[in-house]
């Protein structure tokens, strides 16, 4: 499982909050602070009304960080794998980044098609399609959507017989350069 930049740091932390209550309270407990300083600590947070509010502020921020990383580690990793087929022998499976790179290749044969991102989403009976692409400016959007669309559709079920339920496309920019090609 993949962790974000931002659970990262949340983790990174919470286990600094928990290493230091790991060192003080034995510290206190064994006497290596005395007693007293922890008594005098205590009787200010009740006394002083902004002693209070930090100590909450702070004690709801650890909660809310332990929160949000039990959520994120309980969380479902995306599937990376579609299923083609199952027998008796055992299953095929298809990687999704070789069904991206079969909706990137079919796009790149469109010459109104400057730059295109795609991402794939498996479905209980397919996969889904969500691409977003630059376009020449003099191209008709309606036409090489469509194009697009039922392309990738074709392409992908033709080469891997997997059901393609929907391919959402979405114009990004209109570039006024050219699709450069490479020849040999």
């Amino acid at each position: 499982m993949k962790i974000r930049i931002t659970d990262r740091i949340l983790l990174l932390l919470f286990v600094l909050a928990a290493m230091a209550l790991a060192v003080v309270i034995p510290c206190i407990i064994f006497g290596a602070i005395p007693q007293s300083n922890f008594n005098n600590f205590m009787q200010t947070a009740y006394a002083d009304g902004w002693m209070k509010a930090l100590i909450t502020a702070i004690c709801a921020v650890v909660f809310l960080i332990g929160f949000r990383l039990l959520i994120a580690g309980l969380s479902r990793p995306r599937p990376k794998t579609a299923l083609l087929a199952s027998s008796a022998e055992g299953s095929i499976r298809i990687s999704l980044v070789v069904l991206d790179e079969l909706a990137q290749k079919f796009a790149n044969t469109i010459q109104e098609i400057k730059e295109i991102k795609t991402d794939v989403f498996l479905l209980r009976d397919g996969v889904k399609f969500r691409v977003k692409y630059t376009i020449v400016q003099e191209a008709s959007v309606p036409e090489i959507s469509t194009k697009l669309q039922t392309g990738i559709k074709q392409f992908v079920e033709m080469y891997t017989g997997i059901t393609v339920k929907s391919v959402e496309v979405m114009v990004e920019k209109t570039s006024s350069t050219p699709k450069k090609y490479i020849t040999d």
